[in-house]
């Protein structure tokens, strides 16, 4: 194969041959470089894919990491918040049980004060009204709540040793009136002797009756006429069986001539309760009750006593 390379139209052109085999060890040269070439150009473009790739998904993973500690911090506080709300459930069910007790509290001594229908009514909620300025978004932020509830706590707690102090009070003032004689020995039956001078219905002398006679039914009840303790039940000269309460505060009624005595020494008795059956057992013409009040280890006239109505 001869080619022929002219470089001007004046110059002698050159000749150049080759052999059948030089043309093709080129071509076969030719081939394998650019074989070698597009082979090299493969791993190029290869690893720099490659890289990016590797890239890509280290920052895939990255994210990846960030999102689950996010969700981890999600989840913390949504267990935080439900641990605070378990708490302010618990604290305000205490308070409500609180309110039910001060409500309670406060109908007892409506009932001890003996307020009039309407006074006082503790099953209402209380009546509020007047203007308000509203709170600010940034001022309801600014509240306190676990403080807030603490001190309402504190004032529940403040009060309810205030009502306690009025109960005692008013119990006591209760307890006081309940251990005060008033009213009669007897459910049914008479006034036959009044205290004072009379005469002996047995000497027809002028003699102290010291006491008052009540008569009645035989076995009818004889009644204690205030709250106290028995200190003594048995016979006494003169006056047959005979119960004896004491009510503090000095007071002691004795209530005589009964034909049974139906309480003992020690025993607690109520205004009202049946202590004795009438009879006519010791110095006594005929069935009653012998009613005397003492004082402070005094006999007196217990006329006005028996004249009070208890409440």
């Amino acid at each position: 194969m001869q080619i022929i390379i002219v470089k001007d139209p004046l110059s002698k052109p050159l000749r150049v041959s080759f052999g059948r085999g030089r043309l093709l060890a080129g071509a076969v040269g030719g081939v394998l470089g650019f074989a070698a070439l597009a082979v090299a150009s493969g791993f190029f473009l290869g690893d720099a894919f490659g890289s990016g790739q590797r890239a890509a998904q280290s920052q895939i993973e990255q994210l990846q990491s960030t999102l689950n500690a996010q969700a981890q911090e999600v989840a913390q506080l949504k267990e935080n918040n439900a641990r605070e709300l378990n708490a302010f459930a618990l604290h305000m069910g205490e308070l409500q049980a609180r309110s039910a007790r001060l409500e309670a509290f406060g109908t007892r001594l409506s009932q001890l004060g003996n307020l009039e229908d309407g006074e006082f009514d503790f099953s209402s909620a209380p009546a509020f009204g007047g203007p308000e300025e509203p709170l600010h978004s940034d001022d309801i932020a600014r509240i306190d709540l676990q403080g807030e509830l603490l001190s309402l706590e504190t004032r529940l707690d403040s009060q309810f040793v205030q009502l306690g102090l009025i109960e005692e009070l008013i119990s006591g003032r209760e307890l006081e009136s309940a251990m005060q004689p008033a009213g009669r020995p007897v459910a049914k039956g008479w006034l036959s002797s009044g205290y004072g001078k009379r005469t002996d219905p047995f000497t027809a002398k002028p003699a102290m009756h010291y006491g008052i006679d009540f008569s009645g039914q035989p076995g009818s009840d004889v009644l204690a006429v205030a709250d106290g303790v028995v200190i003594w039940s048995g016979k006494r000269a003169g006056y047959g069986n005979v119960v004896d309460i004491d009510h503090g505060n000095g007071y002691v009624t004795r209530y005589a001539h009964n034909r049974e005595n139906t309480v003992a020494v020690g025993d607690r008795v109520r205004a009202g309760d049946s202590i004795a059956l009438m009879g006519s057992s010791g110095r006594a013409t005929s069935s009653h009750v012998h009613f005397e009040v003492w004082l402070d280890g005094r006999r007196i006239n217990p006329t006005q006593l028996i004249a009070d109505i208890r409440s």
